[in-house]
């Protein structure tokens, strides 16, 4: 496919606020801004991979879990340029075209009654139905937000929001193994450690926190699936590599994949019978986030994968490098760092 991007020139300007932060008289949808462009990135059409870098108005919150967030970094997804043309039932309402959703940032205001306030540094997932993080200021959900890890960087903190959901989604709300391990509990962690994990790309971004989350609730993982059948398979490859994982899942296993659905690709002659075999769609949780934060704080040897750092002019390149999945891990993208 041939990727042809447009990038236009632009004017950095900052943004001059009144009433800064929060107030307990003031309504939850009003924010007294002086509305002048700040920079952003746009998709134009839906049909190309063109992307545009220019200005535009700061965004304003909507809904009475809107926050106004300052963004310092965010990182891209493979195949998220295609996502509204290839699953349009995705997309049941009209959306501005930014890409990215994962947002490492600062809040500059926060609705009255919200657990957040300004000047929290934090990290979100923010979904693929609204409007992404590939700008200066983005908006974010009370419900998708958490304070990001002490420990991490902003590049750090940017490359981890899906990469970790993914991971703990799977393990933990579709897999149901024991989440009680993560607070240490014995049973839990010995009940997990029966099970065996099979994680197709290890050395990704999402197979990366696979193993290191896995490791954490005390679940044995190995990086390919061979030789001997796992109670899970969590799948990130999709096409050939999904189809000869069949031959790995036990049956009554759970069988997962996030690029495409297991039964698409099961062999004819494959007479597995998993529990469980689906596709998901990572829900963009911050209650799942609070509680991965605590645990890297906690393990000084959780890091993410970052395969390279490149400023938002360049975004145009770093989609390029990631479609033709040419990155070792996550490629994210500064924007006040």
């Amino acid at each position: 496919m041939d990727r042809v991007f447009a990038v236009t020139t632009f004017r950095r300007i900052r943004p001059t606020y009144s009433g800064f932060g929060t107030s307990p008289n003031s309504s939850k949808n009003s924010i007294r801004l002086f509305l002048e462009p700040i920079r952003g990135v746009h998709q134009p059409d839906i049909n190309s991979t063109n992307l545009v870098v220019g200005s535009g108005p700061l965004p304003t919150p909507q809904s009475p879990s809107d926050h106004l967030v300052k963004v310092h970094a965010t990182a891209l997804c493979l195949g998220e340029l295609s996502w509204a043309k290839n699953f349009p039932s995705m997309f049941p309402e009209p959306r501005e075209p930014v890409p990215c959703s994962d947002l490492a940032g600062t809040v500059v205001w926060a609705p009255h009654d919200s657990p957040f306030k300004a000047g929290d540094e934090v990290f979100a997932h923010t979904g693929p139905t609204r409007a992404g993080t590939a700008w200066d200021y983005t908006i974010a959900r009370t419900s998708e937000l958490a304070l990001k890890p002490r420990r991490f960087d902003w590049i750090q903190t940017a490359a981890t929001p899906l990469s970790t959901l993914t991971p703990w989604q799977g393990l933990l709300l579709h897999a149901a193994l024991d989440s009680a391990a993560i607070h240490g509990e014995r049973a839990a962690l010995e009940l997990n450690a029966q099970k065996l994990v099979l994680a197709t790309a290890a050395g990704g971004s999402v197979g990366s926190w696979t193993v290191q989350l896995a490791a954490s609730i005390s679940v044995w993982v190995k990086q390919e699936p061979t030789q001997r059948e796992g109670n899970l398979i969590l799948d990130c490859i999709g096409g050939e590599t999904l189809e000869s994982a069949w031959d790995a899942i036990k049956d009554g296993g759970s069988f997962l994949a996030i690029v495409a659905d297991p039964m698409s690709e099961k062999p004819r002659e494959c007479t597995k019978t998993p529990a469980v075999a689906k596709w998901f769609l990572v829900q963009p949780l911050g209650s799942n986030l609070k509680e991965i934060a605590e645990l890297i704080d906690k393990n000084e040897k959780f890091e993410p994968l970052v395969d390279r750092v490149l400023p938002l002019e360049d975004i145009s390149k770093a989609f390029e490098i990631v479609e033709d999945r040419h990155a070792k891990g996550k490629v994210v993208i500064t924007i006040s760092v």
